[in-house]
């Protein structure tokens, strides 16, 4: 395979890599890149029309071959016995061949480095110390028992029904929001 760098694509590589180092976030640099109507290597799954997203900026921020670092034998594909699908692997990096291509290099080594500062920084201020799944996210965010259904028993009067419960009756209120008819009177 032949690598070859993209001389129309590289100066919005490089754009990403400066707005980043200078502070913006994730967020912020898709956001700018969607106002200035920038078109994204490729749309969004589910998605119409192509925009920006913060976790493919993050990925391009990850991406060695910017820094012209050509990496192969990251990964291997295994097959789940019993079944016809591969799931990918990761490697040790002891494995992993990494070739040096100054020549692939579209971001100075020194952007490089704080850029990759910068993301370990966050990611150690916002990450979930190596475990899987968005419960940092998730557990600080103030929405967190918003989408949690109500739940509370209630003490049937009287002849309410023909014959006796061994169990208390028990409703369910669900948030307004998920009541397209409001709210039960």
């Amino acid at each position: 395979m032949r690598l070859e760098i993209n001389h129309v694509e590289a100066p919005l590589v490089l754009r990403i890599f400066e707005m980043y180092a200078g502070g913006i976030s994730l967020k912020g640099v898709a956001k700018a890149l969607n106002g200035e109507q920038v078109s994204p290597p490729r749309p969004r799954a589910g998605k119409k029309y192509a925009t920006w997203c913060p976790s493919g900026i993050r990925e391009m921020l990850r991406r060695e071959l910017y820094a012209g670092r050509v990496i192969w034998n990251q990964s291997r594909f295994v097959k789940v016995p019993g079944t016809n699908r591969r799931v990918r692997r990761e490697r040790p990096q002891s494995e992993w061949r990494i070739v040096e291509r100054p020549e692939l290099r579209i971001i100075p080594v020194d952007l490089w480095e704080k850029v990759q500062e910068r993301v370990k920084a966050v990611g150690q201020m916002f990450g979930n110390n190596g475990r899987a799944g968005l419960l940092a996210r998730s557990a600080t965010s103030p929405y967190f028992a918003y989408w949690f259904p109500q739940v509370r028993t209630v003490r049937g009067q009287p002849g309410d029904c023909d014959r006796p419960r061994p169990w208390p009756k028990i409703e369910i209120r669900l948030p307004t929001k998920f009541l397209p008819w409001g709210v039960p009177q």
